[in-house]
């Protein structure tokens, strides 16, 4: 696979997407995929990757098929020399990687096609027919994943495919029995690090929350009891742990703001065309992972970007130093606007 090679999209019968990753990287990497399956129109497309995450491609109809890695860091497991068997069995044709991993790229040698898009690092990848830079973290995510398109010659295309997908949600949220008009929350994330501290998320929900504008509650079942209950507040919707991939999808689409940490379900709101609210920890660099068109409130603080999912520093300060008006006047100016 020495030097740049043509390759016309049009003509492709098979091709394999390489993103074993969590749900917020998946849905960064939704457009992408979606010029993908328009300029190969005719062709087969599956992935790799995690189980759970692999449930938004499929509800939006992007992949035909999915196999099924068990971590991220597949290649410490058993997995690695069977997914190269499956791989070189299915006869692809391109190999498109969007993980920048220096131990993915160098995977995607073995797994037999002809073509193979990948990302470089350092000498990894420049063997590859097409490869591209790697994600800059002064860049959306998005647009570090459309690297790949760019390498292509394809074109690179808004982030929100909104009207279609509020319409195919319709039922779903139908079946999640909503108000007409209301604030989504998902006040949690995956590391402690880029948590907001409980009594202020609480504080939060009980001043947004009216008749006029419920707030609902998203999260998956892992989350269940972590906010509290809210049964005296007949403006609060508690849907933690009651929504699928479609629901969840389906509940953001329907809302009239989502307010979010850096946490996966953030980068469904531009996907459908929802204003969100993401409060960002110093964890990240917040041009790289905040939601696409997000108004971000974070803290400037010496210490990020951390990168670490505990914070190691007295006090938490980039979460503890954003106080609930600050946040709330935000939501409240969005809403109005």
């Amino acid at each position: 696979m020495a030097g740049r090679s043509p390759l016309d999209l049009s003509r492709l019968r098979r091709v394999l997407i390489h993103k074993p990753d969590h749900l917020g990287d998946v849905l960064t990497a939704v457009p992408t995929l979606h010029a993908l399956r328009r300029a190969a129109p005719e062709a087969h497309f599956a992935a790799a990757m995690l189980e759970g995450p692999d449930a938004v491609w499929r509800e939006l109809g992007l992949v035909h098929e999915v196999r099924h890695l068990p971590q991220v860091y597949w290649w410490k497991t058993g997995a690695a020399l069977s997914y190269v068997r499956w791989a070189r069995s299915r006869r692809f044709e391109l190999v498109v990687n969007l993980r920048h991993d220096f131990r993915d790229i160098g995977a995607m040698r073995f797994l037999g096609a002809k073509y193979v898009a990948t990302p470089t690092h350092r000498i990894f990848g420049q063997p590859a027919s097409h490869a591209f830079l790697p994600p800059r973290d002064d860049k959306p995510e998005w647009d570090n994943h459309a690297n790949a398109l760019r390498e292509l010659g394809l074109p690179v295309e808004p982030y929100a495919l909104s009207e279609n997908l509020k319409a195919s949600f319709a039922s779903a949220r139908q079946g999640l029995d909503l108000p007409d008009a209301y604030i989504a929350m998902h006040p949690f994330a995956r590391q402690s690090a880029k948590r907001w501290p409980l009594d202020r998320c609480l504080s939060l929900i009980d001043r947004l929350a009216t008749r006029e504008r419920p707030v609902v509650l998203l999260g998956g079942p892992e989350h269940v009891g972590e906010i509290g209950t809210f049964a005296k507040n007949k403006n609060v919707i508690d849907r933690v742990g009651m929504t699928d991939i479609a629901g969840l999808m389906a509940a953001v689409a329907g809302a009239r703001l989502l307010i979010t940490f850096d946490s996966g379900p953030g980068h469904i709101a531009p996907l459908v065309g929802c204003p969100v609210l993401a409060i960002m920890s110093g964890t990240n660099e917040h041009q790289r992972w905040a939601p696409a068109g997000a108004r971000v409130i974070a803290e400037s603080v010496p210490c990020a970007p951390c990168h670490k999912p505990v914070c190691s520093v007295d006090g938490h300060p980039c979460m503890t130093g954003i106080d609930v008006d600050r946040v709330a006047d935000a939501a409240l100016e969005m809403m109005t606007s």
